[in-house]
């Protein structure tokens, strides 16, 4: 996992899934919370918001959106 404490907005993350998410904020109501967004399609995105340790905040079961690291590009 990774600590969305030490993210800064643009920041490319790796969810379970697969996917990258983009680091936006600590949410402006509860600043233990931050906002990622992912992309759902060509037209629209998603803003999910997380636990500094990368789990979702709607619910504590496991998800493919949880975020586990950094996202690397592959070489």
């Amino acid at each position: 996992m990774t600590n969305l404490n030490e993210c800064k907005f643009g920041d490319r993350l790796r969810t379970k899934g697969g996917q990258m998410a983009i680091y936006l904020r600590k949410s402006i109501v509860n600043h233990e919370v931050y906002v990622c967004a992912i992309k759902n399609s060509e037209y629209s995105n998603f803003e999910i918001k997380y636990w500094a340790n990368g789990k979702r905040y709607y619910d504590n079961e496991p998800s493919e959106f949880d975020i586990i690291n950094k996202w690397e590009d592959e070489k």
